[in-house]
């Protein structure tokens, strides 16, 4: 978009006004301005997001140990009741 419009500058130098020019600019900068904006906006959410999956992951490795150590105490109390019985 911006060489398309500095190449658009460069056929009409000479033969536009400064009104006519800025008329030209102002939109392509409001978009690259808004086009930053959303860059940043959308790095700062994969940031957020890559942090929640990094999380969850740990959670998940969590809940996997736990249930391990559930299925030995149960493995263990089924022994143990076989043993009293």
């Amino acid at each position: 978009l911006r060489q398309a419009l500095e190449s658009l500058l460069r056929s009409v130098e000479g033969t536009a006004s400064r009104t006519e020019i800025n008329e030209l600019t102002s939109p392509v900068n409001e978009l690259t301005n808004r086009y930053e904006s959303l860059c940043t906006s959308l790095q700062q959410r994969v940031s957020t997001l890559e942090n929640a999956l990094s999380q969850s992951q740990g959670v998940e490795d969590a809940i996997d140990s736990v249930v391990g150590w559930l299925s030995s105490a149960e493995n263990i109390s089924k022994l143990l009741v076989d043993q009293l019985l």
